[in-house]
């Protein structure tokens, strides 16, 4: 859907749904759903049905190198971080 399959598109492809996945941040933000009166429980619920999967949509069409594996886990862990 959309995902050319070249060799070195991975690495452009990890930058598109990082970019993607913190437009998504900040439009949860813009509606006020990441303020701290929401309870933790709900806010990571949030983070996992919205914005996670923009981030990993399409990753399983690319072979990733275990150095972008870690890069997806260090900004999926951050962005969780500071939701």
């Amino acid at each position: 859907l959309g995902n050319m399959l070249e060799k070195k598109q991975g690495n452009l492809h990890i930058k598109l749904r990082k970019k993607i996945a913190f437009i998504s941040t900040t439009k949860l933000e813009h509606m006020g759903l990441s303020c701290d009166t929401i309870e933790p429980m709900k806010k990571g619920h949030m983070y996992k049905v919205y914005i996670r999967p923009k981030l990993t949509y399409g990753i399983d069409n690319f072979s990733l190198s275990v150095m972008q594996v870690n890069k997806l886990q260090s900004i999926d862990g951050s962005m969780l971080k500071d939701y």
